[in-house]
């Protein structure tokens, strides 16, 4: 999904939609995928970063995701598309999976989201119908970290598709999505 050589992904605050998990988000990446990230989450005073093959970290201090070894234990993100029907789609294939992990969580921006995971404070996120500034920062910072990212089959992510999560739960939160939608995405 990434045609140019080189590029750079710039995801604004909006305070008007989530700002309790409102970012600023900047990624660069090359052929092979993102190269550097950084998310900063003012209202935490938080900025998570990575570069690749550099690890992950947040304030200056390395992360790593939470060590959660069962589906049914796991805290999972998720958002929401600002089109209707897409919303629906996607809320019945979060109330399918609500019976199976610990709880749901919706904060609001996919970055932050994500670097919550990679950082323990949340065990997966799963959300489709994205943008590349939406996620090209935050999954370096994941990756770097740690975690798994990858699309709602297991393959390698789009901003189209995207889970992420501890390495442990990683092929059950993709097993669990797929039951929840019947396989199909």
């Amino acid at each position: 999904f990434f045609k140019q050589k080189t590029a750079y992904e710039i995801k604004e605050c909006d305070w008007s939609s989530d700002v309790c998990s409102s970012d600023l988000s900047i990624g660069a990446r090359d052929a092979q995928g993102p190269v550097a990230g950084a998310v900063y989450v003012p209202v935490l005073d938080e900025m998570f970063t990575a570069t690749r093959g550099g690890g992950a970290f947040r304030n200056g201090a390395a992360i790593a995701p939470r060590d959660v070894t069962s589906v049914a234990d796991a805290l999972v993100a998720t958002g929401f598309s600002y089109d209707p029907a897409s919303r629906a789609r996607h809320g019945r294939v979060v109330a399918d999976m609500v019976g199976s992990i610990r709880d749901i969580r919706r904060l609001g921006a996919a970055s932050v989201d994500i670097c919550f995971v990679a950082c323990g404070r949340l065990d997966a996120y799963v959300e489709g119908g994205l943008n590349s500034w939406d996620i090209m920062a935050a999954q370096l910072v994941a990756t770097e970290a740690g975690c798994i990212v990858s699309d709602f089959s297991g393959g390698p992510v789009t901003p189209r598709e995207v889970i992420v999560s501890s390495p442990a739960i990683h092929r059950g939160i993709v097993d669990l999505y797929s039951r929840a939608t019947g396989g199909s995405s």
